[in-house]
């Protein structure tokens, strides 16, 4: 290389070392820290009985329940049989044995992995719902659609740890449950839900399609 002052950068990677002056002679020995990508995290699952199905249907795929979320796929109408969900990529698979006259609803979601030192190991599921009431209602529409929500789908109620780590899904009304408590449900095997706010919105509308979880 002639003489001058260069930057050496290594493409697609976060490592880049600057003012590298060379006379022409000399020879400079440069170390770059190239940072690792993350590890891809493992999947699991979780399979809940959605009640009785309607007797008819239209199969659909990836995206056919928008007003279920953006993620939302829907295979149906289903006989009675063992079937098998197997995402594209993520590495898991789910064998389900239908009835042919009921909804199953499986649910996907990333396992987070223990923090170095930490010793959280999943607990037995006692409860299937859980909906932490992170703060009293505000208004009369707020207390009414908690009411509802309770009336259907009966979750335990509360704002204790060791409850909620022992039910499958917990749903966080309100902003009092911290990133660290949060991530001991996650490493405990429980799946976590916010609704900081909207709460008449969110509730309701779950009531009204029948589903516990968002």
């Amino acid at each position: 290389l002639p003489p001058g002052t260069y930057t050496l950068r290594v493409v697609e990677a976060d490592a880049e070392k600057t003012d590298i002056v060379l006379d022409g002679t000399n020879t400079v020995e440069v170390s770059l820290a190239v940072a690792q990508a993350p590890e891809s995290p493992s999947w699991t699952f979780t399979v809940e009985d959605g009640g009785p199905g309607p007797g008819f249907s239209v199969v659909r795929r990836t995206g056919s329940k928008p007003e279920y979320g953006p993620f939302v796929c829907e295979f149906a109408p289903l006989g009675g049989g063992t079937y098998y969900i197997e995402p594209e990529g993520l590495g898991v698979r789910v064998q389900l044995r239908l009835d042919g006259r009921s909804i199953v609803w499986v649910r996907f979601f990333p396992e987070l992995a223990p923090e170095p030192g930490e010793e959280i190991t999943p607990v037995p599921k006692v409860y299937d719902l859980y909906l932490w009431l992170g703060r009293m209602p505000r208004t009369r529409a707020e207390f009414e659609a908690v009411l509802q929500y309770a009336a259907r789908f009966a979750p335990e109620v509360g704002a204790d740890m060791e409850q909620a780590r022992r039910a499958r899904h917990v749903i966080v009304l309100g902003e009092t449950l911290s990133e660290a408590q949060e991530r001991v449900l996650h490493l405990s095997g429980s799946r976590v839900v916010r609704v900081p706010d909207n709460w008449e919105e969110v509730l309701t509308d779950l009531v009204a399609r029948g589903v516990p979880v968002p």
